[in-house]
């Protein structure tokens, strides 16, 4: 068993990014708006704007790597995933690059049919599943094995080694960044980030940031050992962030090599406010988790200025998948959309 495992190279990130040129939306890194500076509350700070990214959320880039990892076969025979929904989202849209995916799965919990619904209109087959974040996986698990369809971890090596190119991009646009925020799911995000910041050339603190009702990542932090947590609803605002404890790959990078925070729902709301009023954007509760704790707690951040991911926004329609790229146009032999 895995003890401590290392971060991903400096190479595999430029790779990562080379295989994404062309695909993903360079997302803004947003400076600190003169309407905020002056106040105490508000830490000098650069909001990553991946609410903008195709598909509405970071996890883009992982699915696309993901699927960019797959041989001809597999794509053929289709994918499994279970996801909350961006994920899920993001293969939706990642789709149009690869035509010979024939099929997408989608374990999704039960209590979304509002994006179901969005997802089976977009083309994927959705499984409703009642259980908590472990038996969607085991159901998907189950699907995969009896479709022959290949399983898409969230939480793999290209999910982490897509989210490790958002923190390259900030850290090299920003390069004096003290620290870097982000939000706490499953851990992949927060592994990405500190790959990227093992790799920079001066210190860059990284600050893994969850809901107080989730708590799975912070406990298990506070521990040094995987905490298997049953939140449910308990999970707040945020509760796609609860994924009843750390994914075992990315936990095994970012477990030594981060500090910890927690906010509540009050702190979520003021930060999705603040991010409308001074950075203009429409930030998801969970999207809106690392500003929260800027907000929150500026006395505990160090000194200089701080990178602040705002990793997902609301998706409430189809039409927020914007049309193909010219490099999705070759790859598939279709016409520039107009």
């Amino acid at each position: 068993m895995i003890d401590y495992a290392p971060v991903i190279l400096s190479s595999d990130i430029t790779s990562a990014q080379m295989s994404l040129e062309g695909v993903i939306t360079q997302t803004p890194l947003l400076p600190t708006p003169l309407s905020a500076r002056g106040d105490s509350q508000v830490p000098p700070h650069y909001v990553k704007a991946e609410c903008l990214q195709a598909a509405g959320s970071h996890t883009f880039r992982g699915a696309f790597l993901a699927l960019d990892e797959l041989d001809p076969p597999n794509l053929r025979r289709g994918v499994v995933v279970s996801s909350t929904g961006p994920y899920a989202l993001a293969l939706m849209y990642a789709w149009r690059y690869w035509p010979t995916l024939r099929h997408i799965t989608v374990v999704l919990p039960a209590g979304k049919p509002a994006l179901a619904k969005l997802l089976s209109d977009l083309g994927a087959q959705v499984h409703l599943h009642e259980g908590a974040s472990r038996s969607r996986a085991r159901a998907a698990e189950r699907i995969a094995q009896e479709s022959g369809q290949t399983l898409l971890l969230t939480t793999g090596r290209a999910a982490v080694c897509g989210a490790a190119t958002v923190a390259r991009e900030m850290l090299c646009e920003q390069p004096t960044l003290a620290a870097i925020l982000a939000p706490v799911g499953s851990g992949a995000l927060l592994a990405g980030i500190v790959s990227a910041a093992a790799a920079h050339p001066t210190p860059v603190r990284v600050i893994g940031v969850e809901p107080v009702g989730a708590g799975t990542c912070y406990i298990s932090r506070q521990t040094g050992t995987r905490v298997r947590v049953r939140t449910g609803s308990s999970a707040g605002i945020a509760g796609d962030l609860d994924h009843g404890a750390p994914a075992r790959y990315p936990w095994h990078i970012w477990r030594d090599r981060v500090d910890m925070v927690q906010v509540t729902d009050a702190d979520i709301r003021a930060a999705m406010d603040y991010l409308l009023w001074h950075h203009h954007l429409g930030a998801s509760a969970a999207g809106a988790t690392a500003m929260a704790a800027a907000l929150a707690f500026p006395g505990r951040l160090p000194d200089g200025p701080v990178g602040v991911l705002c990793s997902g926004g609301p998706l409430a329609s189809a039409s927020h998948l914007s049309a193909p790229s010219s490099r999705a146009c070759a790859l598939a032999d279709l016409p520039l959309a107009a």
